[in-house]
Parts: structure tokens; sequence; C-alpha cells
């Protein structure tokens, strides 16, 4: 589904971990098998 939508530059997910350290703030979950993360980066619009 993200690969249709026209504003999307680039995205990543995990299954059953967090993505690793993106931003500082954000810290990753440890292994879980009811958990997904996405990341998806966005094409500037102007």
């Amino acid at each position: 589904m993200l690969q249709k939508k026209p504003h999307i530059k680039n995205f990543t997910t995990n299954v059953g971990k967090g993505n690793p350290r993106i931003y500082y703030n954000v810290i990753p979950k440890n292994e879980a098998a009811n958990y997904a993360e996405l990341f998806v980066q966005l094409d500037e619009i102007p």
C-alpha cells in the first residue's frame, strides 16, 4: 500500500522489534511477537 502512495520517498518496517535508533529521544523496543514499527520518509511538497 505504501509503495502506491505518490508522496512517499522511502519506508522501512520491522516486525517483532523496534527500528534502529533514528531520533535521540525515541528508544527502540525490545523483541515482542505483537509489535511492529514503520519509518516513512515523505517527499517534499512544493
